[in-house]
């Protein structure tokens, strides 16, 4: 996905080494990849579009791990930050940051709707737990959704 977004990078004039991907502490999950990417894709986008000014600011920190009977992912950025009474309204259809017409940050308001559908199509949920230094989102997956292989099944030492 970085690399997806290696123009935005330039445009914007961000390091796209500031992206740290901390604990990836979790097993396989049975997700749909192409839909996943583009969960990805939209959060370091917005963080892209809503950075501070100053590029050397720029950093997101993107963790996953096992916890509360499921799996966390945690996206965390240092940019400008979700207006406080928007913590709830950002994932409905159509709805933009006010001003962000003026500062000329592309969009229709579709990112964290498709976000939160497609989070929703996997049984998890998405939430804007920190609204500034960091924003953070958090997705939260439930736990079936592991890719153990089948239940009850025992593979033999050298068995296919």
């Amino acid at each position: 996905v970085v690399r997806m977004l290696r123009m935005e990078f330039a445009e914007q004039d961000l390091p796209s080494d500031r992206i740290d991907c901390g604990s990836m502490d979790i097993p396989s999950l049975r997700i749909d990849r192409n839909l996943f990417e583009q969960v990805v894709f939209n959060l370091l986008d917005n963080a892209i579009k809503y950075a501070k000014p100053d590029p050397r600011l720029f950093q997101v920190h993107i963790d996953a791990r096992e916890e509360g009977g499921g799996f966390t992912l945690v996206f965390k950025d240092w940019g400008i930050g979700v207006d406080e009474g928007l913590k709830d309204a950002i994932f409905e259809e159509g709805v933009r940051a006010p001003g962000a017409h003026k500062s000329n940050v592309a969009g229709e308001g579709l990112g964290l709707w498709l976000v939160r559908r497609i989070v929703e199509a996997h049984d998890g949920t998405i939430s804007l737990v920190s609204n500034r230094d960091p924003t953070e989102f958090r997705i939260f997956l439930p736990y079936w959704i592991a890719d153990r292989g089948p239940r009850g099944v025992k593979t033999r030492k050298g068995g296919r």
